[in-house]
């Protein structure tokens, strides 16, 4: 561990690692692999203040569980960093995550690559933005999903749902799947079926519809 000036509290420059080297949870259980948090900027107080902002990275390197027949992996890095000022408000999360599992029959794997949340709030405009860009793959997916921000997401402070934004899902051989907000009520659906970069049909409805 490394504890950054002032000492004996959380601050930037910290870091904390920990190293698991066959630790036995019982006698089938053991852990191997690595855990690293790093605090990277610690300014002002959360709690109290009007300005502050952290960002802490996280590690998770090659941590693998096995107990007896079944054996779990996980591995993966990621970047949270939050700001605050005067009611303006930001959020991002970026990062990798690999899983997989093995009962005994064969490894299951699941992937998280270019994962980017990014979401703030405007106090003077009382409506909150969102993005979100990602690649999801899995042996039991057969393949990938990648999700891809056109436009952001914006919800005015008590409305429902959001007014505008739209993202895409693109498939296998390019198919594509894109989600339009056209308003607080209102959304439209955008289906190419064979990658040709045409869509081949499109769906409006309404976000009621939608959560039934």
């Amino acid at each position: 561990a490394v504890d950054a000036a002032p000492l004996g509290e959380v601050s930037t420059g910290d870091s904390f690692a920990v190293s698991f080297d066959n630790c036995m949870l019982d006698p089938s259980s053991t852990i191997n692999g690595g855990i690293v948090i790093d605090f990277n900027t610690i300014t002002g107080d959360w709690q109290v203040d009007d300005t502050w902002e952290v960002d802490i990275g996280f590690a998770i390197n090659s941590l693998t569980f096995s107990s007896g027949p079944v054996t779990g992996f996980f591995d993966g890095n990621w970047n949270q960093n939050a700001t605050y000022d005067t009611g303006d408000a930001a959020y991002s999360l970026t990062g990798e995550f690999t899983t997989s599992v093995n009962d005994g029959s064969g490894w299951q794997t699941a992937a998280l690559n270019g994962l980017s949340l990014d979401w703030s709030y405007d106090a003077l405009a009382a409506e909150a933005t969102c993005s979100i860009d990602a690649q999801f793959a899995s042996t039991q997916l057969g393949g990938a999903v990648t999700l891809t921000t056109l436009t952001p997401f914006v919800i005015q402070d008590g409305a429902p749902n959001p007014h505008a934004g739209s993202v895409r899902a693109t498939g296998a051989a390019g198919t594509t799947l894109t989600f339009t907000v056209l308003d607080d009520t209102f959304v439209r659906l955008d289906v190419d079926e064979d990658g040709d970069g045409t869509d081949d049909f499109s769906v409006t409805t309404t976000w009621f519809e939608l959560e039934e």
